[in-house]
């Protein structure tokens, strides 16, 4: 159930906080799949984790991921929600990684 105030949120800024959880997300599987080995982007390689663009990441990396490995991917951050988080948050963290 829906907390009141999330209940009635403008479009705009259910639009805002998904696209942010939705980076968040987009850079949780980049790392989880280690895409900064191969990435062109220094400060990834450097850093060891994603900090470029995870989208393209994304759209570029999964294509050679095997399907066993993005189901256990996307189930492990489904299983690392929070059982309060509610509203745009949780609609971002229950998408796949092949969806975007």
């Amino acid at each position: 159930m829906p907390k009141k105030s999330e209940a009635k949120l403008p479009v705009e800024q259910w639009r805002a906080r998904f696209n942010v959880a939705a980076a968040q997300v987009q850079r949780e599987y980049c790392d989880i799949f280690k895409f900064w080995r191969g990435c062109r982007y220094k400060p990834c390689r450097r850093m060891k984790t994603c900090r470029g663009d995870p989208l393209a990441c994304l759209q570029r990396g999964t294509r050679n991921v095997a399907y066993d490995l993005l189901n256990q991917a996307e189930l492990q951050v489904r299983t690392a929600t929070p059982a309060d988080l509610t509203g745009p948050e949780r609609s971002a963290r229950n998408l796949s990684p092949t969806s975007w």
